[in-house]
Order: C-alpha cells, then sequence, then structure tokens
C-alpha cells in the first residue's frame, strides 16, 4: 500500500510542481500550498478506504480517528507529510517529498520518502532499506574528518546550537545546505553520512 501512496503523491505533486504554485503561511510561520492539501486529502482517503480500522495523522489536517473498530491485535497508525520542502516545492527545487510512515503498536514499522520529480522512492521496513527496489545501506564512514554532512540550513540552530554545529562542521571533510527530506534519504543510501538538523 506504501508504494500505491507513493505512485499516487507522485502524479499530483508533478501536476502542479509544473505550475508556479500559490504560497501561504500556516499560523506557525511554515509555507503551504494547495499541493500539500491536495496529497493529503488523496492520501488518506486511500488509505481510510484500504483500512478503515487504522488511524491517520497529516500534516496539513492533523489526526483522523479510525472510521470502524479495529479487528486485529495490532494497532497501526499512518503519518503523512504531503510535501516535506514546501519551501523547495514553491522555487522549483526538486529537492522536495512526500513522506508516508506506518506505526505498529506505537513503533515504527514501515516509512516510505517519495521524490516525485527525481522518481526516486525509498521504502524502509523490517526486511531493509530499498531505492526504487533496489536494496541500500548507510555508509561505514567511522571518522569524521572523512564524512559528508548535510543540513537544510545553518539558520535553523539557535545561538547555543549554531556553536556546536559549527564545531562539527569544522571536522567533516564535505558540507552541503538544502534538501529537506532527500538528505535522509541520501543517508539511507550511503552518499551522506550525517545529517545534523535542529527542532525535529
Amino acid at each position: 500500500m506504501v508504494e500505491e501512496l507513493g505512485d499516487e503523491a507522485r502524479v499530483i505533486a508533478r501536476k502542479y510542481f509544473s505550475e508556479p504554485p500559490s504560497m501561504e503561511q500556516k499560523a506557525d510561520k511554515i509555507p503551504v500550498t494547495q499541493a500539500d492539501r491536495n496529497i493529503e486529502v488523496a492520501l488518506v482517503g486511500s488509505t481510510r478506504r484500504a483500512f478503515p480500522e487504522h488511524s491517520i495523522v497529516g500534516e496539513e489536517f492533523g489526526e483522523q480517528s479510525a472510521s470502524s473498530v479495529q479487528t486485529s491485535a495490532d494497532r497501526f497508525t499512518w503519518i503523512v507529510d504531503p510535501v516535506d520542502g514546501t519551501g523547495s516545492f514553491a522555487v522549483g527545487n526538486p529537492l522536495f517529498g512526500t513522506l508516508i510512515g506506518v506505526l505498529r503498536n506505537g513503533a515504527p514499522w514501515i516509512g516510505a520518502v517519495e521524490m516525485p520529480v527525481l522518481g526516486e522512492r525509498w521504502v524502509g521496513s523490517p526486511t531493509g532499506s530499498f531505492l526504487n527496489g533496489r536494496q541500500t545501506s548507510t555508509s561505514e564512514c567511522a571518522e569524521l574528518a572523512n564524512a559528508r554532512l548535510c543540513t537544510t540550513s545553518p539558520d535553523i540552530f539557535d545561538a547555543e546550537g549554531r556553536k556546536a554545529f559549527d564545531r562539527v562542521v569544522s571536522q567533516v571533510a564535505l558540507r552541503r545546505y538544502g534538501g529537506d527530506c532527500y538528505n535522509y534519504a541520501l543517508l539511507a543510501t550511503g552518499r551522506v553520512d550525517l545529517v545534523v538538523e535542529a527542532g525535529l
């Protein structure tokens, strides 16, 4: 089902990405577009039809309780972030994605990062991590001096956090800014050794 939701998100995101989106700001100053809302509505609807007894939590519309009584001993909750990296999406940068997660009895069970414009999808589960069906693994880098580090932006850190970040950055081999959720996908593939963020 995660793959089907990724396919659905890809189609909608690409449709909106071809046109400059109108962007608004939510109360917490985080940007939102109509693509965010429409992708979430579509994915929640598909999940609800397939699993009416599961709970769903969306970035834009919050938690939706199960529409029927759960019949299995396990409890499942779906988590949907329709556009992670809305700022990137709004300026035409393809490094945004749709995030889909499934909790089983409150613990992470399945997760997916769908990169609609790039045509890449990572799916992680108890059987491993896969990029477009091919198994991936994290890097074996064990030394900061050899590490490749990514962060969305140094602006996300407060004064104390920025000092700590600068100490780490001064020791790594390579640093890159931007990327949002794509950084974590690259981490799962071993292309990146560290992702350093704040406030997540």
